[in-house]
């Protein structure tokens, strides 16, 4: 394999393509986030992004969401390292007092409900299909279903 520091660059040179700039949020994103905010939900982003797609991702976030988020915290994580985000998204979730998560990672939203984070797994991915979900985790397969899971609670 490339040694990390040039598949960095690599990647740090492709997020500042046009090809990159042009990825749209999934279906129905904006508008169930934009409704979340309406219902009085603070909405931070947590990811395992590494810091170098910071710029990109604020331009992404401030192109299709733009003022809903109150935070994004990055967690950095060595390229090529197996991934182990779900114990540090659940430190933030921790700090700054979450009552829900959306994550697409199955051992990230179960390591949430363990501690007792309202949990949603979010999409029907090949990397995260279970054939039982954890206890106080609840699949949504897009933002429509995320929307009737927060209307449900109203």
């Amino acid at each position: 394999g490339e040694p990390s520091k040039e598949v960095e660059r690599k990647l740090f040179e492709y997020i500042e393509t046009d090809n990159f700039a042009k990825i749209k949020p999934l279906p129905g994103a904006a508008k169930t986030v934009n409704w979340l905010k309406e219902q009085g939900y603070d909405l931070i982003i947590v990811t395992s992004r590494q810091p170098f797609f910071k710029p990109s991702t604020e331009r992404f976030l401030q192109q299709h969401f733009p003022n809903l988020f109150s935070a994004v915290h990055f967690i950095p994580h060595e390229l090529g390292a197996a991934l182990k985000p779900s114990a540090s998204k659940l430190d933030i979730c921790r700090q700054v007092g979450a009552d829900f998560i959306i994550d697409d990672n199955g051992s990230t939203v179960a390591a949430c409900a363990e501690a007792g984070v309202q949990a949603i797994l979010f999409g029907k991915y090949h990397w995260n299909q279970v054939d039982e979900l954890p206890t106080g985790v609840t699949r949504c397969k897009d933002w429509a279903e995320v929307m009737e899971y927060f209307d449900g609670r109203g």
